[in-house]
């Protein structure tokens, strides 16, 4: 067992509360998966974001940006939900991520609709090209 499978097994041995900050459908099968090996349940809960606000020229920097702001966001929506809530509550397990692809060195983020699909697939036909992910 890995060193980090060995500590993602201690914690979730104490039962905390998981949650995935993203509405990622691969991130979600991830998390399906981990949840089915190690015997835990984790909840998703999505921050509201305006991600378009959020720019960075260097793909590393957006992700992480994207990631903390998913996090603060979240982070204060648990804090007002737990105001009163006395302190029998299980510690909290917050991931948050983001990805974005490079094309041809520019950035692509999730299209917002299938007319941009088709705009990113006609001006960046894949054949011949490379792209990288960048997920944090």
């Amino acid at each position: 067992m890995t060193q980090l499978a060995s500590r993602f097994s201690k914690l979730v041995a104490t039962h905390p509360r998981i949650i995935l900050g993203t509405a990622s459908s691969s991130r979600r099968a991830i998390m399906d998966s981990l949840a089915e090996k190690y015997a835990f349940r984790y909840e998703v809960l999505k921050a509201d974001i305006d991600e378009k606000a959020i720019r960075h020229d260097e793909p590393r920097q957006l992700v992480m940006s994207l990631a903390h702001a998913k996090a603060d966001t979240l982070m204060q929506q648990l804090q007002e939900e737990s105001k009163g809530a006395g302190d029998g509550r299980p510690a909290t397990f917050l991931i948050t991520c983001d990805q974005v692809v490079v094309h041809d060195g520019q950035i692509r983020e999730k299209p917002e609709d299938i007319a941009e699909v088709h705009r990113y697939s006609k001006a960046h036909p894949v054949s011949g090209t490379s792209q990288m992910s960048y997920t944090q």
